[in-house]
């Protein structure tokens, strides 16, 4: 009996028609076989995911929901592969064909209705707990842990509903089911700090100033939370919510394990933290009501224990500096200084799903009001580009 079935690479073998559950197309037989076909939807830095090309050393977890002629994604879907792993196969077999994506078992297409699809990956051979997916909810995640899963880049497909075969084929691979993951974490790249100008001079003399920079601190920003993708097949729509567990995260320059001063000049130069992933939020403003209306009385009171409180209350950045002013070629005062910079100050949108950060930082020591300045230029890229800057005076 000749049959029309479609292999679906997926974890259990079910069939949908009459004569034999366990009837196939030989590899031959190009139409039989449903792969799937991996792209990145954008791009990364190291120890994340780099380019739109998704390794084929790496795997992913897939759900298929299976809709009956007449109706549509989500309505009256019933699940059909439950969380199935799926890796790259070059060799092939008896049974799969070679440049394949695919699970170890098989599943058959079914002679009518569609299937509709949803994969996630931590690009990686490991796989986040918690994870469920239905035709009401979408797929959702709780407990994700950015510490505990530390730089592993959490991708989830777009939702590809509606299909019937194999569509798609990407360098040289067999088609296959498209496949688009896109990133879900912020990337923190790091900090770019320079002076605004030369305070130094080209030699010491009376007035230098030299900078050093201790450290900068991301303080009590939420390393936990739950992530969902819902339903919704045309418009994307995903959120991180309930974040907990405040961590913080040092960038600094080391010598030996032990923090060494940097000193800040007009060159730029790179603060870098181990840790790439943060979990996506947004920051709580500084509860604080200012009681002088003026730029430079506002600037004042921000100096004060009561402002600094404030900031350190809700999710912060910790910048520890000092400050050596000459009387002479040799002879210097020492000014040891930490300033606390609130992140909703920096940014309203807060860490946003599939950012990419730089924070570019001036310090100026000629502010309007003769107070030291330090400047916030911010450079968010989304995973495709955007350039949105932010100045913020201290």
């Amino acid at each position: 009996m000749k049959t029309n079935y479609l292999i679906i690479a997926a974890a259990a073998l079910v069939a949908f028609s009459a004569c034999s559950k366990n009837e196939v197309r030989p590899v031959a037989d190009d139409n039989a076989q449903i792969t799937w076909q991996t792209v990145v939807g954008s791009q990364s830095s190291k120890a994340l995911v780099s380019g739109n090309t998704f390794d084929k050393a790496y795997k992913f977890k897939t759900f298929a929901f299976y809709n009956a002629s007449g109706s549509a994604w989500p309505t009256g879907a019933s699940l059909y592969i439950d969380n199935a792993e799926v890796a790259y196969d070059a060799n092939g077999n008896e049974t799969f064909a070679a440049n394949s994506w695919h699970a170890d078992q098989i599943y058959f297409w079914p002679k009518g209705g569609s299937l509709t699809f949803i994969s996630y990956t931590l690009a990686s051979d490991s796989y986040p707990a918690n994870v469920t997916c239905d035709a009401t909810d979408g797929l959702k995640v709780t407990d994700y842990d950015v510490d505990a899963q530390k730089n592993l880049d959490f991708m989830v497909s777009d939702i590809k509903a509606g299909q019937v075969a194999n569509s798609t084929t990407t360098a040289g691979a067999k088609a296959g089911v498209p496949t688009i993951f896109r990133h879900t974490l912020t990337q923190i790249v790091g900090f770019n700090v320079k002076t605004a100008a030369d305070y130094k001079g080209t030699t010491l003399a009376k007035g230098s100033k030299v900078i050093t920079l201790n450290s900068i601190k991301v303080v009590d920003a939420f390393s936990k939370g739950d992530y969902q993708m819902t339903t919704d097949a045309t418009t994307r729509t995903e959120s991180w919510n309930n974040p907990a567990e405040p961590s913080s995260y040092e960038y600094a320059v080391y010598d030996n394990g032990t923090i060494k001063g940097q000193e800040v000049t007009t060159a730029a130069f790179s603060l870098t933290n181990e840790q790439k992933a943060f979990l996506p939020q947004t920051f709580a403003a500084v509860n604080y009501t200012f009681t002088g209306t003026t730029e430079e009385e506002k600037a004042l009171e921000k100096k004060t224990q009561a402002y600094i409180d404030a900031v350190k209350a809700v999710p912060h950045i910790e910048f520890s500096y000092k400050v050596n002013t000459y009387t002479s070629a040799t002879d210097f005062s020492t000014d040891n200084v930490t300033e606390y910079i609130a992140l909703s100050d920096i940014s309203t949108e807060g860490w946003g799903i599939n950012k990419k950060i730089t924070y570019n930082v001036t310090i100026n020591l000629a502010g309007a009001h003769g107070e030291n300045i330090i400047y916030w230029d911010p450079s968010v890229v989304d995973w495709t580009p955007v350039n949105p800057d932010l100045v913020i005076t201290l």
